[in-house]
C-alpha cells in the first residue's frame, strides 16, 4: 500500500467508526483506489487495514476475500492481545507498588513502635513515682533519648522518599573518608548508651565524591541493627578500606546471622515476595542503606560470617583525582 492521501484517511476513518468495509468494490467511497477493512475483535476496533490492489488481485474472488477477512481477524487478534498484555502489566506494576508501600508501612510501624512505646511506659513510670525521686530525672533523660531516635527515625522517612521519588540530585561534596567514619562513631556513641563501636580504616583511602549526611544516615542506620542484633556488651566494627576502585565501608556485628531469604535480597538474589517480606522485617535502614548506595552508583553486599555475625558491606567508587586520606585522631 503507497502512503495514503486526505480522502485514503477518510475512507480509513469511516471503516474504523463504523466497523465495515469501506473504499475500492464497495457501495462506501468506492472512488478510493483502496479498500479499508476495519480490524475487529471483542466487537472492537482495533485499527484499519487498507490494501491497494495491484494485478489481477479482484475482492470478488471468494479466495481472496477468505484470505483477507482472515488476515484482518489474525492481526486485530494480535493487536487486542497486546492491549490487554498492557493492561496485565499495568495492573501487576500497581500491584506491586502496593504491596511494597504495605511492606514499607509495616517497616516503618516497627521501627517507630520501639520508641513509642518506651516513652509512653517512661512516662506512666514517672506519673506513679513519688515526687522528688531520682527517677524523674533518669525518665527524663530516657525520654529524651526515645525523641531523639523519634527524631532520626523521621529524617530517615524523608531521605527515603526523596531517594524512592527516582531521578535523585545528589547533594555531593567531596568528603573525607576518615571523617565521615569518626563524625558516624561519635553520633553512633553519643547516642546509644553503653553501645561499643570500633573503628578501623586499613588502608590510605581517599576522597570520595558523596552526600555526606545521606550517606552517614545510612552507616548509622547500618550500627543501629548491627546493635539491636548483638549480644549486649559485644562491639559493632566498622570498617574503611580500599576495594576494586572504589572505598568499601563495612558493618560487623556478632550476633546470629542474616536469615538466607534476607542475604538473597540484599544481594539482589531475592524473589519480589522475599523482597517485600525483607523489607517489613529489616526495618527502613536496610531499604535506606541500599537506595543510598544505588544512588551514588555503588554495591551493597551482605554475608554471614563462618565465626558467628554478620556483615554489611557498602561500596562506593573513587571520586576523579582522589588523595589519600588519614584517619585523623578521636575528638
Amino acid at each position: 500500500v503507497d502512503s495514503a492521501g486526505d480522502a485514503d484517511i477518510e475512507v480509513a476513518q469511516w471503516s474504523f467508526d463504523h466497523g465495515k468495509e469501506a473504499g475500492l468494490g464497495t457501495q462506501t467511497l468506492s472512488a478510493s483506489p483502496e479498500r479499508t477493512v476495519p480490524l475487529l475483535a471483542s466487537k472492537k476496533s482495533w485499527g484499519v487495514l487498507a490494501i491497494r490492489p495491484s494485478g489481477a488481485f479482484l475482492f470478488s474472488d471468494p479466495d481472496n476475500k477468505r484470505l483477507l477477512d482472515a488476515c484482518a481477524a489474525q492481526i486485530a487478534q494480535t493487536l487486542e492481545r497486546i492491549d490487554y498484555a498492557g493492561i496485565a502489566r499495568d495492573a501487576l506494576v500497581k500491584g506491586e507498588a502496593e504491596r511494597t508501600r504495605a511492606a514499607l508501612i509495616g517497616a516503618v510501624i516497627q521501627d517507630l513502635s520501639r520508641p513509642v512505646a518506651l516513652i509512653a511506659k517512661t512516662a506512666e513510670r514517672i506519673l506513679k513515682a513519688p515526687p522528688g525521686t531520682s527517677y524523674e530525672k533518669e525518665g527524663a533523660a530516657a525520654i529524651r533519648s526515645q525523641a531523639s531516635m523519634l527524631q532520626r527515625l523521621t529524617g530517615n522517612l524523608k531521605e527515603l522518599s526523596r531517594l524512592q521519588a527516582g531521578n535523585v540530585k545528589l547533594r555531593t561534596e567531596r568528603v573525607s573518608v576518615p571523617e565521615l567514619l569518626n563524625e558516624v562513631a561519635r553520633r553512633a556513641w553519643a547516642q546509644g548508651y553503653g553501645k561499643t563501636i570500633e573503628t578501623v580504616v586499613r588502608d590510605e583511602v581517599p576522597e570520595l565524591e558523596l552526600e555526606p549526611m545521606l550517606v552517614r544516615r545510612a552507616l548509622e542506620c547500618l550500627i543501629d541493627n548491627a546493635d539491636k542484633f548483638s549480644p549486649r556488651g559485644t562491639a559493632v566494627a566498622v570498617s574503611v578500606q580500599r576495594a576494586s576502585g572504589g572505598v568499601e565501608f563495612s558493618v560487623r556485628d556478632h550476633g546470629r546471622g542474616l536469615p538466607e531469604f534476607l542475604l538473597r535480597l540484599i544481594n539482589s538474589e531475592g524473589t519480589d515476595a522475599e523482597a517485600l517480606e525483607g523489607a517489613e522485617q529489616a526495618g527502613l535502614g536496610l531499604t535506606l542503606a541500599s537506595l543510598t548506595v544505588e544512588a551514588h552508583r555503588g554495591r551493597i553486599r551482605a554475608e554471614n560470617l563462618p565465626e558467628g555475625g554478620a556483615r554489611i558491606t557498602l561500596w562506593f567508587p573513587l571520586a576523579s583525582d582522589a588523595r589519600p586520606q588519614q584517619l585523623p585522631p578521636p575528638a
